[in-house]
């Protein structure tokens, strides 16, 4: 079954046999292969016209290779005259020239095109030609091809039939499909018709009916599963089933659509059936429902996910939890991460620093700075933000820090003032010069901060 996807040199060889002014040649150059694409694009109308008749009369002519005859073709498809319509299907019976033919009516646009493919389709016994005449009618969608092609339905190119109907997707044709036995209509048919069906408001009610119960038999197919959650998709966006009943289902598949259908769907409501139900969902269920919060950005959902971290035992989920939360909470989900940056678990410790390199929003350098200055905090929790603000060059963070020279932890003290001494500025060159920290080292070093800032 031929398929016309014009490369450079397929245009380029038909563009040999036709084109004026081009010598030609047995060996294809592609170096010449834009000047001939250049030359066929810049032809006048008159000039489209001549092409069309040479391409005609070459095609036509049995005295002429196939090799020939085949380019003609080829270049007849790329003009797409509808004057060439009825030369080329004069070919359709030519086994050997047939099917270029029927590949190139397909390409012409008009009434003439669909008529010659219907004759065609009428006329030619053998399977693959007449598979490639019904595929082309299903590609030009054309809805006067129904009642011809769904004559084909259960015999050997029934499938051919059945997609063609598929992608014309008119009233007719849907109506064409429903009366074909069940036995014909392949799981991924089902699929492709029922979401075509969704834009198909004119259909009968009868047709909505029928699709749904294969839906819903296909949903319940434990051995094809893409089909099954192909199925739960289309039912949720059919309304004949529901999202929310479905994230508590004890099908693992049917929760996985629903997150997956809740996650597409953006509005609010669905981003409240899927915060409910994280915190009951299990295993592949937690990644499903956390996947759809970062990809909505559901900054809504951040309470939900801290809650839920809060509580999980498991390392890897929490890590998880801990993940997504860097992603869509923001300062007020500091402090969570900072305790858990000295959890004993490095799997939990390790997510927590990253989602502190992480977390943006409105605050986040004073979450840092509060919990630094904070003595009731571990050291080990307040020396992580630290480095953190280094790693994040957070210079906003040197006023809060000042007080710290004087923190009663050396670690600490030293910590404030490798961020001083990066990142002070001659703005805040008062409010050091004020600073008296009793730490000689820090003193000394901070003397020299104050004496740079003043050049």
């Amino acid at each position: 079954m031929r398929h016309f996807f014009f490369s450079p040199a397929i245009l380029f060889a038909a563009a040999l046999v036709v084109a004026p002014g081009v010598a030609q040649s047995a060996d294809i150059d592609p170096a010449k292969t834009e000047q001939v694409r250049a030359k066929l694009a810049g032809l006048s109308d008159s000039g489209r016209t001549q092409l069309t008749k040479s391409a005609v009369k070459i095609a036509g002519d049995s005295s002429r290779s196939n090799a020939e005859r085949v380019a003609a073709i080829r270049s007849l498809a790329l003009l797409q005259n509808p004057s060439s319509v009825a030369a080329l299907k004069a070919l359709f019976s030519n086994s050997a020239l047939a099917d270029d033919a029927r590949a190139a009516v397909q390409l012409i646009p008009g009434n003439d095109a669909t008529a010659a493919l219907l004759e065609g389709l009428a006329k030619v016994n053998d399977p693959k030609l007449r598979a490639g005449f019904i595929e082309s009618l299903g590609v030009r969608r054309a809805p006067e091809a129904v009642n011809a092609i769904k004559a084909y339905i259960g015999s050997p190119v029934s499938e051919a039939a059945l997609r063609a109907i598929a992608t014309i997707a008119t009233p007719d044709a849907f109506s064409a499909l429903n009366a074909a036995p069940a036995s014909e209509l392949k799981s991924d048919l089902i699929i492709d018709v029922a979401a075509k069906l969704l834009e198909c408001p004119k259909c009968s009610a009868k047709v909505r009916s029928d699709v749904l119960g294969a839906l819903r038999k296909l949903s319940g197919d434990t051995a094809d599963k893409d089909a099954a959650f192909s199925a739960y998709l289309l039912r949720f966006r059919f309304q004949d089933a529901d999202p929310a009943l479905a994230l508590k289902s004890p099908n693992s598949l049917e929760r996985r659509a629903a997150g997956v259908f809740l996650n597409s769907s953006r509005d609010v409501e669905s981003g409240k059936l899927l915060e409910k139900a994280l915190a009951t969902a299990k295993g592949e269920d937690i990644n499903t429902i956390l996947g759809a919060f970062e990809n909505r950005k559901q900054v809504s959902a951040a309470p939900a996910v801290r809650a839920r971290a809060e509580k999980e035992k498991d390392p890897l989920i929490k890590a998880t939890l801990i993940k997504t939360l860097s992603r869509i909470g923001g300062a007020n989900d500091i402090a969570f991460f900072s305790k858990l940056t000295q959890d004993s678990e490095p799997l939990i410790s390790d997510a927590a620093k990253s989602a502190l390199g992480q977390v943006r929003g409105k605050g986040v350098t004073d979450a840092f700075t509060n919990i630094i200055r904070d003595t009731r905090a571990k050291v080990g929790e307040r020396s992580a933000l630290i480095d953190i603000i280094i790693r994040r060059q957070l210079r906003d963070a040197v006023p809060a820090l000042i007080p710290v020279l004087s923190d009663t932890e050396e670690d600490i003290r030293i910590g404030a003032l490798k961020v001083i001494e990066r990142y002070a500025t001659k703005a805040q060159l008062k409010q050091l010069e004020k600073a008296t920290p009793t730490d000689k080292t820090v003193r000394n070093r901070l003397a020299k901060v104050v004496e740079k800032l003043k050049r």
